[in-house]
């Protein structure tokens, strides 16, 4: 099942699609690392966050860098706001603890 969720991300057309995968990848227990480097920021950020990637230091400098700017993640779904489970526990405590400044 990891393995479909990481090939709809690849072949996601937007971001708000590949980063609703990849929150649901890491909450499986999917290994996210490889979407850090994304361009897009609500990405990155949502790749970051999935709990198997806790305390992996460049996940951490991921979200470091975004609650810096917390617009960046926002911004960077476009129209669209940042993925459905972003809206209930545990991701809701997880956004305020990064981004909530």
């Amino acid at each position: 099942m990891l393995e479909r969720f990481a090939s709809m991300a690849r072949a996601a057309e937007s971001p708000y699609e590949r980063a609703t995968l990849l929150v649901a990848m890491g909450h499986l227990g999917g290994d996210t690392r490889s979407w850090l480097t994304h361009p897009n920021a609500g990405v990155r950020g949502c790749a970051a966050l999935a709990p198997g990637l806790a305390g992996d230091e460049t996940a951490e400098r991921v979200l470091s860098g975004l609650a810096r700017s917390p617009r960046a993640f926002g911004q960077s779904f476009g129209d669209m706001a940042p993925p459905l489970q972003f809206q209930f526990e545990p991701y809701q405590g997880l956004l305020r603890r990064w981004f909530v400044s």
